[in-house]
């Protein structure tokens, strides 16, 4: 009885401390070498200052990003873009999503951000929560010129 106790409660505590919880930061990609657990892709696809509220003004930042979920069939993850001006002002806007999909494109419009000249600084962190926890980063620098601020839109395309 006593052996038979014992093996069970060393099969609990290998599988407690089995339980996948990666963390740490990727400039691109975040791979797994089987599909034993889930995996995220992020990539910044495109970024650049543009008319994007057409008020005749190219002062306005946009940023796709394409998520690709792999190896589940439903995801939950955290989602952090930060733009960041060349004096270091920092805009940072986060959402929750939970999707069954497996590609998302998020298209993000920083209304009249482009305030200054100079490098902008773009992070997007992806904190994935599903089968663990593990953050995936991305980063882009580019250099548009000026404008005023206001709050970005978002919006959300799937295929």
């Amino acid at each position: 009885m006593k052996k038979g106790l014992f093996r069970l409660l060393l099969i609990s505590v290998v599988l407690l401390f089995s339980s996948y919880n990666a963390s740490g930061v990727s400039s691109d990609y975040m791979y797994a070498d089987s599909c034993d657990k889930p995996q995220l892709q992020l990539s910044i696809t495109q970024g650049y200052y543009a008319d994007v509220d057409a008020d005749g003004y190219e002062d306005d930042v946009y940023i796709e990003t394409t998520f690709r979920i792999l190896c589940t069939n439903r995801a939950n993850f955290d989602y952090y873009i930060e733009l960041i001006l060349p004096s270091g002002t920092t805009f940072t806007y986060g959402y929750r999503v939970t999707t069954r999909l497996n590609t998302l494109t998020f298209h993000n419009d920083f209304f009249d951000h482009a305030l200054e000249s100079g490098d902008y600084t773009v992070n997007v962190y992806v904190i994935m929560k599903t089968g663990g926890t593990a953050l995936v980063h991305d980063q882009l620098i580019f250099d548009p010129p000026g404008g005023s601020n206001s709050d970005p839109k978002f919006s959300l395309s799937w295929s």
